[in-house]
């Protein structure tokens, strides 16, 4: 009988660079050390020892037992062979080693066939070969060889780098023959077709029965190589556009377990600040993403006050107004103030995580020409620079999301309205270093000219970046005051201009970082999409920068879509879920048009001196957007349903309904664990990939909390999770709980969600942190509300 022994050491000196194997001369006993890189410190190995094939565990990698102080890899070989002796007695035919040769690294990694790199799936009914067509063929499933391209070893765990893909194919294909093939590599990185004898386009792939069963695979771009080799690599979506709304939609889609290939037409990515006030919904947002710590980080408060001058100056003191009061973090809205950072470094961020954690990079120079919609597909034609040429390319997605900017193909292609207005009014705009501290660089500095017919404005707002006096610029007016193209030619000209402006010659500048040409649109379409073609960002609504609503409306679009895609591709709810996407936004994006409109007509027509409210309203935190009366949410408590709904205000009295934000709550503690110990606040357990139920039985709802309990387990729990947050003073052990059981130490989450404890509740939350579902009927309500999300 063969067996295998397991052990773990810690060694006092360093640990062996790799790999090492010893062996005797006839190969029937090997010993294999590997470091373990512990993180606590010192040298810490695995040693394994084997002999044929039965498993001898030795207590495994963390058990005292299986432990000890050694204090040279000689003396490991010498406790290896204590335990070889032990091991031997189960196989009294076994010879004990005298003598061990140490084996090369690489020779390790040809033989072990349990690096798994030679698993395939040949012949199986999903693959197609029309090189290798022999059908009677035995395989050997867990030995194939790179050459018969059965797995593509190179590509990453959950995505690729497009690129890297490219170099990684062209290298396993080296091959003589010139025969084009094309090659389709599936999600899990194996080749699901091989396809060298007919090439004409990608469709010949599309309607080869063997690539569509089951509707698996029927999504690919296509990347042409050369005229012998095509490669086709699955992907889900094609976002098209690299700013904050296509990439947290990237992000949001890749979190979901989906491909996303993203383009973006520009060669480089844009280095200006722009938008760049983060709201505090999409700080709560960005939280359920995982990535408000960087967040934080990288940002910065917002200025204080906005401080109005003459134009010119005339050396009076300004007049001062606040722009947004700082206000103290309450349980349920724990982020309630906004914070700063400029849209070049939100862009940043959010490509650092997408390539850290999936692989995935932008690309840049892919600019969408044309798409053509099919009932289960898009084709999109591009094209995209190589080698500084232009090549031409065609690929298939399920869905296409346009996030390219109000002058984007897809909403033009799509033929969508897109309603509004024009003010007369031309700025540039852009960023530029100023030289000492002639300005307060924590408030908005702003001249303006009290000629209502064409008012002229500039204004300096600091762009709050660490260690470095930064500063985003504005000059505009009407066409007969203003030459706007003389002043945008240059920094010099644009330096003349503001001196000659504002009479401040003693503000100096440094760099100029970019600066362009704005011009206000105040717009927005009809529809958010059409059939598997959608508009996120400002494909879908421009307005005055105003208010600081335009990017974070942007990306509340893309939380608002991805789920909902994410459960449609995966063939989890019906295609129809879809529709609510415009359904919920359009009455979001027309009051966040009216607001912005109102504060554009403040702030650049005003007279010096007449007292304006600059002041951002509480509602411009964007907490109080809501869904209420949405054909998606479903809400048993308030049910009237005439009442007159503001999308930007809910909460104001201080009801908590379906189609409003869920409120977070602290200090809840887990059931059965000390109350001193540490706690969690509910935004820690919610994230972007799954639905939560959150049970409040309160203190008489035995029976509600074991039907709702049994309901709930009715759906996946990879797409629904079960929180049971239970009053401080119930008696637990009563009640059938699921999933989660919390105790509401502080009662932060029965008051925050307006829960009375003799009212059994349950609240349904949303991928996208929003009430879907605010039910006291118990079982039949849940199972209403997931009617229309579920198939």
């Amino acid at each position: 009988m063969d067996f295998h022994v397991l052990g773990d050491y810690s060694i006092k000196q360093d640990h062996p660079d790799g790999w090492l194997v010893w062996s005797n001369s006839n190969n029937t006993v090997s010993v294999t050390m590997r470091p373990c890189l512990s993180i606590c410190g010192g040298s810490h190995c695995v040693v394994h020892e084997w002999q044929r094939n039965l498993d001898v565990d030795n207590q495994g990698d963390s058990s005292a037992g299986s432990k000890r102080t050694c204090t040279s890899i000689s003396s490991i070989l010498t406790h290896i062979k204590r335990l070889l002796v032990i091991a031997s007695m189960l196989n009294k035919t076994t010879e004990l080693p005298k003598e061990f040769s140490v084996k090369k690294r690489q020779d390790i990694f040809r033989e072990n066939k349990l690096l798994q790199l030679g698993i395939n799936y040949r012949g199986a009914s999903l693959v197609s070969d029309e090189q290798y067509t022999d059908k009677d063929e035995i395989f050997n499933h867990t030995a194939s060889t790179v050459s018969r391209f059965d797995l593509f070893r190179l590509i990453r765990r959950r995505g690729t780098q497009r690129d890297m893909l490219i170099r990684a194919m062209i290298s396993l294909m080296t091959r003589t023959s010139d025969t084009p093939t094309i090659f389709i590599v599936r999600p899990d990185g194996y080749i699901g077709a091989l396809i060298g004898k007919t090439f004409e386009t990608f469709a010949i792939c599309r309607h080869s029965p063997a690539l569509i069963k089951d509707g698996f695979l029927h999504s690919w771009p296509v990347t042409i190589i050369n005229r012998r080799v095509t490669i086709l690599v699955l992907h889900n979506i094609l976002p098209v556009g690299a700013g904050p709304s296509g990439l947290s939609l990237a992000l949001l889609l890749l979190r979901n377990g989906l491909s996303v290939r993203i383009v973006e037409k520009q060669l480089q990515f844009h280095p200006g600040e722009r938008g760049a006030g983060i709201q505090p919904r999409t700080l709560e947002l960005y939280k359920l993403l995982g990535i408000l710590p960087d967040i934080i980080d990288r940002s910065s408060p917002p200025p204080t006050n906005l401080r109005s001058f003459a134009m010119p100056d005339d050396g009076k003191p300004p007049n001062f107004t606040p722009i947004a009061q700082s206000l103290v973090n309450t349980p349920d809205r724990p982020l309630i103030n906004a914070r700063m950072l400029g849209q070049n470094r939100q862009e940043q961020l959010l490509r650092e995580h997408i390539l850290a954690d999936y692989g995935i990079q932008v690309e840049l120079g892919t600019e969408l020409k044309s798409f053509e919609q099919q009932p289960d597909h898009v084709v999109a034609h591009v094209v995209n620079i190589v080698d500084s040429k232009i090549v031409e390319e065609s690929f298939t997605v399920d869905w296409l999301v346009g996030a390219d900017g109000a002058r984007g193909v897809v909403r033009k292609q799509l033929g969508l309205t897109f309603l509004g207005e024009s003010p007369e009014m031309d700025a540039v705009t852009g960023d530029i270093y100023v030289l000492g501290d002639p300005l307060d660089h924590l408030d908005f500095s702003i001249w303006r000219q009290s000629d209502q017919a064409e008012p002229v404005i500039v204004s300096m707002r600091p762009c709050a970046v660490q260690g470095k006096n930064l500063y985003q610029f504005l000059i505009g007016g009407g066409k007969r005051k203003l030459d706007i193209d003389k002043i945008s030619s240059g920094r010099k000209e644009m330096v003349k201009a503001f001196h000659e402006l504002t009479g401040r010659r003693d503000i100096e500048f440094g760099e100029l970082v970019w600066m362009g040409l704005w011009r206000p649109n105040i717009r927005m379409v009809d529809r958010f999409g059409e059939g598997r073609v959608f508009l996120v960002g400002d494909a879908a609504h421009v307005h005055s920068p105003t208010g600081g609503q335009g990017m974070n409306s942007s990306v509340q679009d893309s939380f608002n879509l991805a789920w909902k895609l994410a459960l449609a591709q995966k063939k989890l709810a019906p295609q129809s879920l879809l529709n609510s996407y415009s359904q919920e936004r359009l009455p979001v994006i027309a009051a966040m048009l009216n607001k912005t409109t109102e504060l554009f007509q403040k702030e650049f027509v005003g007279k010096v001196g007449q007292k304006q409210e600059f002041v951002r309203g509480y509602e411009l935190r964007q907490l109080g957007i809501n869904y209420r009366g949405a054909p998606l949410v479903s809400d048993e408590k308030y049910t009237d349903k005439d009442e007159v709904n503001d999308p930007y205000r809910s909460g104001d009295d201080g009801t908590v309904r379906a189609g409003d934000r869920a409120p977070d709550a602290p200090c809840l503690a887990q059931l059965g664990v000390n109350e001193t110990s540490s706690t969690v606040s509910l935004f820690d357990l919610l994230n972007t990939t799954q639905h939560s139920a959150l049970v409040f039985p309160g203190s008489t709802g035995r029976d509600f909390a074991d039907e709702v309990s049994g309901t709930l387990r009715e759906y996946p729990s990879n797409l629904l999770k079960s929180i049971f947050i239970l009053p401080r003073t119930s008696s637990a052990s009563s009640f059938t709980l699921s999933d989660m059981t919390l105790v509401d130490t502080e009662g932060h989450a029965y008051s925050g969600y307006d829960v009375a404890h003799d009212t059994p509740t349950v609240f349904i939350v949303r991928p996208d942190g929003y009430i879907g579902a605010l039910v006291t009927s118990g079982r039949l309500g849940i199972r209403n509300y997931f009617s229309n999300i579920f198939l």
